[in-house]
């Protein structure tokens, strides 16, 4: 008997109308005992059927509800790690820029140090010339040319010497 059968039966039977359960019952042979006594079976075998089904179904739908409820605590899970790893971040490109930030303040001393060592190198060179000119302009030395000439490349040599600091 299909679950129809099953279902047309029993709706003639409450109908409390003979005539509609002669016509539309499936097992009615003139007995109506025996026409009630196959379709409560039968009725009880479609009521377990379904209890069985839903039963199956609250099963999918509970462990469906256990898997969303632990989706759900591993979304909470990954959010919470994903705000951690950007505060990371942030505080990470902070420091990168403190540090780039001190880099260049670092590079700028060490230029602005090459220029004073420059101009100190160039300084001593000039105060060391002037002091040979002294020596050389002594009396006791000969007058004249020699002099002269030696003045000229002292001040040749100071000019290769602080030119050549200034551009290395």
């Amino acid at each position: 008997m299909t679950d129809n059968d099953i279902m047309k039966t029993l709706e003639a039977i409450a109908s409390e109308a003979i005539g509609d359960c002669k016509r539309d019952c499936a097992f009615y042979d003139g007995r109506v005992h025996y026409c009630a006594g196959v379709i409560s079976r039968n009725a009880l075998d479609l009521i377990g059927r379904y209890k069985a089904e839903i039963a199956d179904l609250q099963d999918v739908i509970r462990c469906e509800k256990e898997t969303n409820e632990h989706l759900c605590d591993e979304w909470s899970a990954l959010s919470r790690e994903c705000d951690r790893q950007k505060a990371e971040i942030e505080r990470l490109q902070s420091k990168v820029e403190k540090l780039g930030k001190k880099q260049y303040d670092l590079y700028s001393q060490i230029v602005n140090l090459k220029d004073d060592v420059k101009y100190s190198k160039s300084e001593a060179i000039k105060e060391f010339a002037e002091r040979m000119k002294d020596i050389v302009d002594e009396p006791a030395l000969i007058r004249g040319r020699v002099i002269d000439s030696m003045m000229a490349k002292i001040d040749k040599l100071v000019k290769e010497m602080t030119e050549e600091n200034s551009n290395g």
